[in-house]
Order: structure tokens, then C-alpha cells, then sequence
């Protein structure tokens, strides 16, 4: 497809007409998840530090598929939902849902580095996952302070620099024999631990809360297809010949280990940070 090297993790086209054009990238990924021991689920690790009974509105950014705001919608019918993603493709099926349950939630197409709602609007907002694909991080963060109330919180969730330490080196393999591809890494960009600071510039408080589990696998599967969903990020893209040879050398590197161990094992770390205006 071509030997372009743009920034495929935060070129809005990109993500809008290529990687997020509906859900399947993104459920892929989640399924991996699947095999983590403490299994957290971080749409509801959200609702819960959100604390949406003292609530009436809450903003997702970057809604993705919506499961986030259509679990708040049938759980916190009182609370005004909106999600929005910069790929129309991501919640078409979720909206319908929706529509068809006559919940209260509400999508649309945004930009987090410029949201189209006055200042002040909703209680709560959220950003799971995503202020990585941001191309100006400070530009998307002083938005999500400008669009929530003065007493209100803003919740983000993030990975951490020492999540999947396998999967990294797995990347810098790959990109070797790929003749020096780039991946651009989403956790480098923003983290568990670079976040705070970023967030401190806008925010009078930020709260860390920490979530480790550990990645748990007998068959390599679930490990290939996370790495088939990153794909779309690197440049320049893939050849199918190419990408064959990455994926089989993820497959053998997971293969060896529950040869010789039982089991494929790592840490899965991620975070939650609470920014309060």
C-alpha cells in the first residue's frame, strides 16, 4: 500500500477512513483482555470512579463502539450521554441500538482538539484510551478542561511504560525485519506516567489509580491477533508478505514460551487518571 511515512497513530484521516472505520480493530485488542487475571473491565472501572449518581451529563471522547456510554445509558437512565468519536463508523451500530432502545445517549462526530460545545457543558467526561491519537496532546487536554463543569472530574485511562514488556521487544523485532519500519508507539506518547504532569498544566489535582493484572496465555491466538490490530499504524504499511513473516515470528516467539513454561505470562499495567478543574 504504498511507502508513505505518515503518522499513521494520529493523521485524522487515517484514523477516520483507515483504522477506525468501524469496530474491528478495536475488538481485536479488547479480546486479548480476556486473559488477564484480575480481569478488569475498564468501562466499568470508569463508571464507577466517575461516580455518575451525583452526575446529570457526561461526555465519552472518543466513544469508540460506545459500550461505555450505552452501559451509563442503561444504568444511569437520569444522566445526559454523549459520545463522540472522530470516526462515524466506530458507533453506527451502537447509535441504532440505541435508537432502537430508546436510551438516552447520543452520538456524534468530534474532534477532542476542538469540541464544538460551549464551556462548561457536562459533569463528567471521559477518555479511555485514546488521548494517544492525539496529534497536539496539550491542545486535546486543555479541551476536556474547557467542556466540564468547575466542580466536576474529568476521568482518563491510560497504559502504563512497563504494560506487556514482551510486546515491545516483539515490535522492535518486527520492525527490523520489516527493513526499519516505525511503529509509533501509543504508550510512549501518553502514559501512566507522563500523563500527570501533562494533565497538572490544566488541572488543580490529578489522582493516579493503578490497575495490574498479569496476561495469561495457553494458545497464542489471542497474542497474534493483537498484534494483527496494530498494523494499520506502522510505516510505511505493511506488505501482506511482509506482515505474514511479522505475525509468524509473534506466533513462534508466544509458541516457545508455553513450550517451555506452560504458559505465555506478563504484566498487563494500565491506569485511571482523575483530573479535577
Amino acid at each position: 500500500m504504498g511507502d508513505d511515512r505518515i503518522d499513521r497513530l494520529t493523521e485524522p484521516g487515517h484514523l477516520r477512513d483507515t483504522a477506525y472505520h468501524d469496530e474491528s480493530l478495536i475488538r481485536k485488542r479488547q479480546a486479548l483482555y480476556e486473559f488477564t487475571f484480575p480481569r478488569y473491565v475498564v468501562d466499568d472501572e470508569a463508571i464507577t470512579l466517575l461516580e455518575l449518581s451525583k452526575a446529570r451529563s457526561l461526555l465519552d471522547v472518543g466513544c469508540g463502539g460506545g459500550r461505555l456510554v450505552m452501559k451509563v445509558a442503561d444504568h444511569f437512565p437520569s444522566v445526559n450521554v454523549l459520545g463522540v468519536d472522530i470516526a462515524s463508523g466506530m458507533f453506527e451500530a451502537a447509535q441504532v441500538e440505541a435508537e432502537k432502545r430508546q436510551l438516552s445517549v447520543k452520538f456524534q462526530v468530534e474532534d477532542v482538539q476542538q469540541l464544538s460545545f460551549p464551556d462548561n457543558s457536562f459533569d463528567r467526561v471521559s477518555a479511555l484510551h485514546m488521548i494517544y491519537h492525539a496529534p497536539d496532546i496539550p491542545s486535546a487536554l486543555a479541551e476536556l478542561k474547557r467542556v466540564v463543569i468547575p466542580h466536576g472530574l474529568v476521568l482518563l485511562t491510560v497504559n502504563s511504560v512497563r504494560s506487556k514488556p514482551a510486546l515491545r521487544e516483539m515490535k522492535k523485532e518486527v520492525a527490523a525485519f520489516l527493513g526499519g519500519a516505525d511503529y509509533p508507539d501509543t504508550t510512549s506518547r501518553f502514559n501512566l506516567e507522563n500523563g500527570v504532569e501533562a494533565l497538572r498544566r490544566f488541572f488543580s489535582r490529578v489522582e493516579v489509580i493503578p490497575f495490574e493484572s498479569r496476561l495469561r496465555l495457553s494458545h497464542s491466538q489471542p497474542y497474534v491477533d493483537y498484534f494483527d490490530s496494530t498494523r494499520d499504524f506502522w510505516s510505511p504499511y505493511p506488505s501482506d508478505e511482509s506482515w505474514r513473516k511479522a505475525l509468524a515470528h509473534v506466533q513462534q516467539r508466544v509458541d516457545k514460551e508455553i513450550v517451555a513454561k506452560g504458559r505465555f505470562d506478563e504484566t498487563n499495567l494500565f491506569g485511571a487518571l482523575l483530573a479535577f478543574p
